[in-house]
C-alpha cells in the first residue's frame, strides 16, 4: 500500500460530493453516500444518460493483455444507475423505480483489504458544473489540478481503521483527512479519507479516494464518457492470470442504444398501461 502523508483523522458524512477542478472550472463528478450497512456510489450530473451495465469478464491471461468483455451479461439502460456496496458484499447496480437490479456475489467489507472501485472520466464537459456553494447536506471533496486535463481516474480503496491506525504507529500512515500518496513507482496523487458517521456499522472502515490525470480513454475527444470498475472477485481470483475473473462495469455514453436494446436487453422498467373497464 502506498505511504499516506496526512494530518488529522477522516472526514465522517454520510453524504460526499465528489468534484474536479482544472484550471479555472469544476465540475461535480460523484455522489458518495455511507448509509448504515453499505456505501452507494453515483454520478447523477453526468448529462448522457443512456450506458451499458454488465456484469463484465477480465478473459485469462498476462495483465499487460487483460482483455475486458462486457457484453456477454451486459444490458443497455436509459437511467444513470447507483453502485450499492453493502457490508455483506451482495453488490449491485441499480436506481430505484426506474430499473432492474443487476447483481453479482462481492466481497464482504471485512475481505476487500484494498481496492474497492475506479472509475475513469474522459472530457469533463459532460457533468454538470459545480455551483459557487455546495448545497448544505454534501461534504464537499475537491479534487483540483493546476491544468485542465483530458482524462481522470478516481479509485476507491477500503481499509479497516485498525489497519490505518497500525500503519500510523509504524510510522507509515497518519490518519486522514486529507494528504498525498507517496510511492517511488507513481507521482504523488491528492488522497481524501472518508467514513460513515461514528456508530454507523460501516464506521470501523474508511475510504481512502485518490484522483490522477491519465491519458486520454476515448479517440473520440471531444464526448465525455464515465467508466466505473466495481464489485471485484477476491484476490486469489483476481491475481490467478490462468482463469476469467468478473466485476460489475458500467460505462456512459453508448452508440446504438436501440440496436444494442435489440440484441442484449435492457434493465429498464416497462411501464405498462391496463385498460380500465
Amino acid at each position: 500500500m502506498a505511504t499516506v502523508i496526512t494530518q488529522h483523522s477522516p472526514y465522517y458524512s454520510e453524504d460526499f460530493l465528489v468534484s474536479i477542478k482544472g484550471r479555472d472550472v469544476s465540475y461535480k463528478i460523484l455522489r458518495l453516500q455511507f448509509y448504515k450497512k453499505s456505501i452507494i456510489i453515483e454520478s447523477p450530473w453526468f448529462m448522457n444518460k443512456e450506458g451499458l451495465v454488465s456484469i463484465g469478464r477480465c478473459l485469462a491471461g498476462p495483465p499487460e493483455k487483460a482483455t475486458l468483455t462486457l457484453e456477454e451479461e451486459g444490458k443497455v439502460t436509459s437511467h444513470l444507475v447507483k453502485y450499492n456496496h453493502p457490508i455483506d458484499g451482495n453488490v449491485h447496480f441499480s436506481q430505484d423505480g426506474k430499473v432492474y437490479s443487476l447483481k453479482k456475489d462481492g466481497l464482504p467489507f471485512e475481505n476487500v483489504k484494498g481496492h474497492m472501485f475506479s472509475v475513469y472520466l474522459h472530457n469533463l464537459n459532460g457533468f454538470e458544473k459545480t455551483e459557487s456553494s455546495i448545497k448544505a447536506k454534501y461534504k464537499h471533496i475537491p479534487f483540483s489540478f493546476d491544468s485542465s486535463g483530458k482524462a481522470y481516474k478516481i479509485t476507491g480503496h477500503l481499509y479497516k481503521k485498525t489497519f490505518l491506525s497500525k500503519l500510523a504507529r509504524d510510522g507509515r500512515c497518519i490518519i486522514g483527512p486529507f494528504g498525498y500518496t507517496s510511492n517511488p513507482r507513481e507521482k504523488k496523487k491528492p488522497a481524501y479519507y472518508l467514513s460513515a458517521p461514528i456508530s454507523y456499522p460501516t464506521d470501523s472502515y474508511t475510504l481512502v479516494l485518490t484522483c490522477q490525470s491519465i491519458k486520454p480513454i476515448s479517440q473520440k475527444e471531444n464526448e465525455s464518457s464515465l467508466l466505473f470498475i466495481g464489485g471485484f472477485d477476491s484476490d486469489k481470483v483476481m491475481n490467478n492470470f490462468d482463469i476469467d475473473t468478473k466485476m460489475l462495469v458500467m460505462s456512459y455514453p453508448v452508440d446504438n442504444l436501440q440496436e444494442l436494446k435489440q440484441r442484449l436487453g435492457c434493465i429498464d422498467y416497462i411501464r405498462r398501461i391496463d385498460n380500465a373497464f
